[in-house]
């Protein structure tokens, strides 16, 4: 068992590291690896100490990586943040925590609405950091704004078990 963990270990390092090799590393900041691919679909997990965290989209592969097949069927959460606001930092290291935890039916992606992904920002809609959009299908099924953990729970979980339909009498 210790031997197929240690192995599934060194083939996600190893794709992690031919990745980065294919790709132009564009900035380096204290929260993210940004890596931006010329396959738009591909977006570069931040790396953290525990090798542990979340995608980060751009202007350039948003709406591809709505689009791919792996993600088909499943809740996409968008963190829409900016790199000076302190509450999208306060959360970070909870959204990594429940990304975890709700992988495979959702995942949590991270969206900076800086200067260079600001024409999607806007096309967004995004007025407030955080902003958090879920997505199913490329479809908007939800929107919530500010860092408040137990509400995004709450709505996660609205968002992935909608209600029953009711009977009809």
């Amino acid at each position: 068992m210790q031997s197929t963990f240690l192995s599934r270990k060194n083939q996600l390092t190893v794709q992690r590291q031919n990745l980065v090799k294919s790709c132009t590393l564009l900035r380096h900041d204290t929260r993210s690896l940004k890596v931006y691919s010329s396959d738009a679909a591909i977006a570069a997990p931040f790396v953290s100490e525990s090798g542990v965290g979340l995608y980060e989209l751009t202007k350039d592969n948003f709406w591809s990586y709505m689009e791919a097949s792996e993600n088909k069927d499943t809740l996409i959460v968008v963190d829409c943040y900016t790199d000076w606001c302190g509450p999208c930092k306060m959360i970070y290291p909870d959204l990594v925590k429940l990304t975890a935890e709700l992988e495979p039916r959702a995942r949590i992606v991270k969206f900076n609405c800086n200067k260079y992904n600001k024409e999607l920002g806007v096309q967004l809609n995004i007025k407030v950091a955080p902003t958090f959009l879920m997505y199913r299908n490329k479809e908007k099924v939800g929107e919530m704004t500010g860092a408040k953990l137990e509400k995004l729970k709450n709505l996660i979980t609205e968002k992935l078990d909608p209600p029953a339909p009711s009977p009809v009498a």
